[in-house]
């Protein structure tokens, strides 16, 4: 976790799969509340290709907001590298692969937009799983990007 606030912001990070299988997943999460890493939203990406996004809140365990589903702009498998990006405004969202949208999500009750970033790797199957991160960047942004 990142000492940054993350409101209103487009984040991204470049990571590189160790070994991995299957849903072994790398990721990115905004909003995390530094008193309780198990908060915010995060999006990941998976070793076979797919992509998912979950709200985690601090008293209960993580909400699927879009299940795993397949995209043809992550690359796959070990040693692959992905660029991920979250834009969060309020509760609008919208997650890039390698520079192109791969999806979005509204959360019309959303509750707060502030915390901290984290980039984080998740096992499914795979045992030690490891994955590298560099270039994380963020923007904050000031105003709505849709007007």
């Amino acid at each position: 976790m990142t000492a940054q606030q993350s409101g209103n912001v487009y984040v991204e990070v470049s990571g590189t799969n160790g070994d991995c299988a299957e849903k072994d997943s790398l990721g990115v999460a905004l909003r995390v509340d530094q008193e309780n890493a198990r908060s915010g939203y995060s999006y990941e990406v998976s070793c076979d290709g797919h992509w998912r996004v979950r709200r985690h809140h601090h008293d209960a365990g993580p909400r699927v907001l879009v299940d795993w589903a397949p995209s043809h702009l992550i690359h796959q498998g070990h040693g692959a590298t992905n660029r991920i990006g979250i834009l969060g405004y309020q509760g609008r969202f919208v997650f890039y692969a390698n520079g192109q949208q791969v999806g979005s999500y509204t959360e019309n009750n959303y509750t707060y937009s502030y915390g901290s970033f984290a980039i984080f790797v998740r096992a499914s199957v795979t045992y030690n799983l490891t994955a590298s991160f560099y270039d994380f960047s963020f923007w904050h942004l000031r105003a709505s990007p849709w007007g």
